[in-house]
């Protein structure tokens, strides 16, 4: 058994990258804003005083707007997740000229019609896996979330 009384807290390594990067975020309220990686971490949420089951969650560190790399000519994504993406989202964005992120379970339309409307190159699924079908319960907004002929 390894504890924190016994070895004290894990260490955290932030990792970012080491060159500039350019981003216009638009957030789901409208606001449009130009910045670099570093908007897309909020280094507030550390705690490293706690150990990671009683801190708050690592993963909302990271901001998930809508993401333009303006330094990427081509590659536009559609990631539909929830918040287990919150993560790989900004290393994606390094890579991609556009992000578009979905919380299906707030997304009332047509993923079908969603995803045509954009023209994506590729649309990544990011769920954890108990999110999918909501274990069968059929009063949950998750239960049917991925139907694509709604």
């Amino acid at each position: 058994k390894v504890a924190m009384s016994y070895v004290g807290l894990d260490y955290h390594t932030e990792i970012k990258p080491n060159f500039e990067a350019n981003f216009t975020f638009r957030y789901w309220d409208g606001t449009i804003v130009q910045g670099t990686f570093d908007n897309m971490v909020d280094e507030s949420v550390y705690d490293t005083q706690k150990d990671v089951c009683h801190g708050p969650s690592w993963h909302y560190s990271y901001m998930c707007p809508n993401v333009i790399n303006n330094n990427v000519a081509d590659g536009k994504v559609l990631v539909l997740g929830d918040s287990y993406e919150h993560v790989m989202l900004p290393f994606l964005a390094l890579g991609v000229s556009k992000i578009d992120w979905l919380v299906m379970r707030d997304y009332g339309g047509s993923l079908r019609e969603y995803i045509d409307a954009g023209d994506y190159d590729t649309v990544l699924m990011c769920y954890a896996h108990f999110m999918i079908g909501a274990h069968g319960d059929p009063e949950s907004a998750n239960y049917t979330m991925f139907s694509l002929h709604r």
